[in-house]
């Protein structure tokens, strides 16, 4: 089964600290114990590279038109 992720938002004051890959990391470790077999999310081009240093892979331009923006999709294999 597949997990949606929709919304992660580290606090500027508390950013550049790690707090926001960590969040990710247990969070992929308890899906994956329930059985999970992928993590998905979409965002913007400007968190591309954040969400590739998570270990997520970039699948291209996302089909969501939300807000107006260009959105891409991205896949953590768990």
């Amino acid at each position: 089964s597949t997990v949606m992720l929709v919304s992660l938002v580290v606090m500027p004051e508390y950013r550049g600290l790690g707090l926001g890959r960590e969040i990710m990391r247990v969070y992929a470790e308890r899906e994956k114990a329930k059985g999970r077999k992928r993590m998905v999310l979409t965002c913007v081009e400007k968190n591309i590279k954040m969400y590739e240093k998570f270990g997520y892979k970039l699948l291209g331009v996302s089909n969501s038109v939300y807000g107006g923006a260009v959105w891409y999709d991205m896949v953590l294999p768990l």
